[in-house]
């Protein structure tokens, strides 16, 4: 049987044509998504009549081992008599000008595969590609445009897929091969503890019914055993596609990861990865996350593909052996572990890499990225401490101090933000007063409605 793969246009790209450093925002990503998104709806809503908007596309191969469905929407596609037009659309800080000299290797491979599968289902012998860029501080748009022929494109395209189906056909190997281990794989200890073997077969049968299961057991019991052997059990059924150990300790990650290497003694081929926090693991913590400061962050792209083929020999991805690879291929160690995450079978990490708004693995689970296949497994140690950790994530808190010591450090270098910094100063003199004139302190069950416009204009004038 062969196996079924999906895999949007832009992922595609992004994985054969990925290249030059490593570039973090230093402000949230999302708030960058949604300024992308009104900058998409402003440029497709000038187009004229001959424009199409959001056009959905998808190919299916069919090779020797897999069933392949790329798909992905065209931001929009200019229908003339004449000619076609492929147009992506895309925001950048970079200068106009530069754009030509330098092409983004990523953004050409992704209309390049767009106008591939567009034009092979129209049988359409050339067809124009059009990259729209706007300049998110200036307002300015710059429209690069070029033509190529049906026999160009095929080219281009046969050989990125052909790279991707190399790396699709090592990690379905070693699927099988972990598949057939896990179906050979005993308890790894001689006998189960007291409870121990009804815990087991209870976290097996919740995982195979997508059940939800609460266990409180006294210590000793073995509960972390008991818990990772039923759930790698689930894999060759396909009742699991990855398993996320969230633990909030030290000595919550150690004890995974013994009880992982406990079946690899007993023959178990199983990878998984111990995420580490990137402050933690971050090897110039003083330097920012650029080429410019990071030795490890400039050329990243340039050598995550080695570094990546190099460490999948290894299926114990402890901060130990993250961090010998990284420094053997110069790469950041925390975005590594982010792009071994992708392939790895089991995430041990904080509760914050699956619960926190903020800082949650968007690789995973955003409804984007999110694959019908997909059978994740949460697997929750000490659930008890998650209520406070979860207060702690889902609140905020401003201090007055702050942003005054802030203030006064961009006061000549940055006047907007200084400027919108000072309306959520002045919002905070209002709560006080409002404070004292209540006895000292004051509460709100709703967030007032005056702050937020207040934090999303400073929050727009720090992604100039």
């Amino acid at each position: 049987m062969k196996q079924k793969i999906t895999i949007s246009v832009r992922e595609l790209a992004e994985y054969t044509h990925r290249s030059g450093d490593l570039n973090l925002e230093a402000f949230t990503s999302s708030s960058r998504a949604v300024t992308g998104i009104r900058v998409h709806q402003k440029i497709q809503k000038s187009r004229p009549e001959e424009y199409q908007k959001e056009v959905f596309v998808s190919w299916q191969i069919e090779t020797e081992n897999f069933q392949v469905e790329i798909k992905g929407r065209i931001d929009g596609v200019f229908v003339y008599p004449d000619k076609i037009i492929i147009e992506e659309i895309k925001t950048t800080d970079r200068n106009l000008d530069s754009l030509q000299k330098k092409e983004n290797p990523v953004h050409w491979a992704q209309a390049k595969i767009y106008a591939y599968i567009y034009a092979s289902k129209d049988c359409l012998e050339t067809i124009d590609i059009r990259l729209t860029y706007f300049h998110l501080e200036s307002k300015e748009i710059k429209e690069i445009t070029k033509t190529f022929s049906i026999k160009e494109l095929e080219g281009f395209f046969q050989t990125l897929f052909q790279k991707y189906l190399v790396w699709m056909k090592r990690l379905f190997d070693y699927r099988n091969l972990r598949d057939e281990t896990i179906r050979k794989l005993d308890f790894p200890f001689e006998k189960y503890r007291p409870g121990q073997r009804k815990m087991a077969m209870e976290v097996y049968r919740n995982i195979r019914d997508s059940g939800q299961l609460i266990v409180q057991a006294s210590t000793g019991i073995g509960k972390t055993a008991a818990v990772l052997f039923p759930a790698i059990k689930t894999f060759p059924e396909k009742h699991s596609t990855k398993i996320f150990y969230l633990t909030p300790k030290t000595t919550g990650k150690e004890a995974a990861e013994k009880s992982f290497q406990k079946m690899k003694e007993k023959g178990l081929n199983f990878t998984f990865l111990t995420l580490t926090a990137k402050d933690k693991i971050c090897p110039n913590p003083e330097n920012a996350c650029n080429g410019e400061e990071c030795s490890f962050a400039r050329g990243f792209y340039d050598r995550i593909d080695a570094a990546l083929n190099d460490i999948f020999q290894e299926n114990s991805l402890t901060r130990e052996i993250v961090e010998k690879y990284s420094q053997t291929h110069k790469v950041c160690p925390f975005e590594f572990s982010l792009a071994i995450s992708l392939w790895s079978d089991c995430i041990i990490c904080d509760y914050n890499y699956a619960f926190d708004p903020r800082i949650y693995l968007r690789r995973f689970f955003d409804e984007e990225n999110l694959k019908k296949d997909d059978r994740f497994v949460f697997l929750i140690d000490e659930a008890h401490n998650l209520v406070d950790r979860a207060r702690s994530m889902f609140s905020a808190d401003l201090y007055k101090k702050n942003i005054l010591e802030i203030r006064k450090e961009i006061k000549e270098k940055l006047p907007e933000i200084y400027k919108n910094l000072g309306k959520t100063n002045s919002w905070l003199l209002k709560m006080r007063k409002q404070s004292e004139e209540s006895g000292g302190y004051f509460n709100e069950d709703e967030l007032t409605e005056e702050l937020i416009p207040i934090l999303r204009k400073f929050l727009k004038s720090t992604e100039k």
